[in-house]
């Protein structure tokens, strides 16, 4: 055995449990690229990418390896035994002067990067190992972060009973992310820094990246889906490359004991108008807006058939302020969360002038929905009870003031399009009444 520190045993022991658990559950994959390295010196190399210092660093080192005659394989294979250490800047006149270099001396007065525990950046450390791509399932997932835990020196340590608590994937995964951090520094994450001690408030695509979907809905028995179009996640045909290819498979692959309600803004309705004029705002727009929240309609109907998924569709001729998207856990209430999106109006407008891929473009300068909708993600625990308990209620009662439209698969489309029609002359009647 290599004569280690304590840091860099430890870091030995979780990057070769981590590597072997990795390659023994790609094994039984019909895609073997799905874990792409062969070696651990691969997986150091590309593990901590996501932090940035070390990222320029590893970025340096590379620039200068060719010279002396070394590969980023014999640096990692230094750095498998030793931990991932800073390398000075100014090192490189040390190195040349002293001729002939073992991979250890591009680590003179080196010292190990301080990483802090937080969410934040377990967060980033999962997003950045499921962008590699890692698609394990939920049992590999548990499989591998549980021989990392059975590798690590016992007692001194509280990652055993975080892993016997570990509720769902979105925990699993919070789980790796800490132990990926502590084995750099050898500092557990404090319990005053877990997510839910207060609410993160950034642009749309932040939060979906901070957030992935297969981490909020994972397990959940409802989910309810409050906005305008439900585009993301039902019809691609109107935008493209606002949303991760995840959104895109969403209801085909949504467990069959799930339920779904969703609520959609009624078309032909000013709700619809409010829409289209100051909220629905994708980068790239195909064909009339006027036809985005009828023609996903129809391709909701086509995916239930296709899938059976348990769908139940209601309108609204509310101007809704924001989006919903509750996902409930029944047996597991303080999993359950809701994302919000901020509907703030936006006057970015299409020029007509300019096409990608056949669609509309809103000019580079102009705000898209992605970069204009400010949203946040609240918990059914911790200091976040109260606001989730009042948007589950808003929820509850947005779905209560809007009507039912069947779309069984049983359903002719007349008889889809003639109970649609009904409910616009509904709405119509009711804001007629009301002046």
């Amino acid at each position: 055995m290599p004569n280690r520190s304590k840091q860099g045993e430890l870091f030995h022991q979780i990057i070769a449990s981590m590597h072997s658990a990795m390659q023994r559950c790609s094994r039984d994959h019909k895609d073997k690229q799905i874990y792409p390295y062969n070696s651990q010196e691969q997986l150091i190399e590309n593990l901590y990418l996501w932090y940035d210092e070390i990222k320029t660093d590893l970025d340096r080192l590379k620039k200068h390896l060719p010279a002396y005659g070394f590969t980023m394989k014999d640096i990692c294979g230094y750095m498998k035994n030793n931990a991932i250490k800073l390398v000075q800047p100014e090192t490189d006149e040390v190195w040349r002067s002293k001729g002939t270099l073992a991979p250890s001396d591009f680590f003179i007065n080196a010292r190990y990067y301080e990483i802090p525990n937080t969410w934040y950046n377990r967060r980033q450390a999962i997003l950045h190992l499921k962008d590699i791509p890692l698609r394990f399932s939920p049992k590999e997932i548990q499989e591998i972060v549980g021989t990392i835990v059975s590798a690590l020196p016992s007692p001194g340590n509280n990652f055993p009973k975080k892993f016997r608590e570990a509720a769902n994937l979105s925990e699993l995964y919070d789980l790796w992310g800490e132990l990926i951090i502590y084995a750099e520094t050898g500092e557990e994450a404090r319990n005053e820094e877990s997510s839910g001690t207060n609410i993160l408030i950034a642009s749309k695509g932040e939060i979906e990246k901070l957030y992935p979907l297969d981490l909020r809905t994972a397990g959940s028995s409802r989910q309810v889906l409050v906005n305008y179009a439900s585009t993301s996640l039902i019809s691609n045909r109107f935008v493209s490359d606002d949303y991760p290819e995840e959104w895109r498979h969403y209801l085909n692959t949504s467990e069959s004991d799930t339920t779904i309600d969703i609520v959609l803004t009624c078309p032909q309705t000013s709700a619809e108008m409010d829409a289209i004029r100051f909220k629905m705002k994708p980068r790239h727009l195909k064909g009339d807006p006027r036809d985005i929240i009828r023609n996903n309609i129809v391709e909701l109907r086509k995916r239930i058939r296709e899938t059976e998924t348990k769908v139940t569709l209601y309108l609204t001729d509310i101007c809704l302020p924001c989006a919903y998207f509750l996902n409930e856990f029944h047996n597991e209430e303080h999993l359950s969360n809701i994302k919000v999106d901020l509907y703030l109006p936006n006057f970015s407008v299409y020029d007509d002038t300019i096409w990608e891929r056949d669609a509309h473009l809103i000019p580079p300068g102009m705000g898209s929905d992605a970069e204009i909708r400010q949203s946040f993600v609240v918990e059914n625990r911790g200091r976040q009870k109260e606001i989730y308990w009042i948007f589950k209620f808003n929820i509850e009662e947005i779905i209560r003031h809007s009507k039912r439209l069947d779309i069984s698969s049983s359903l002719r489309d007349e008889e889809v399009e003639a109970n649609l029609q009904a409910i616009i002359e509904e709405f119509r009647n009711t804001g007629k009444n009301f002046y």
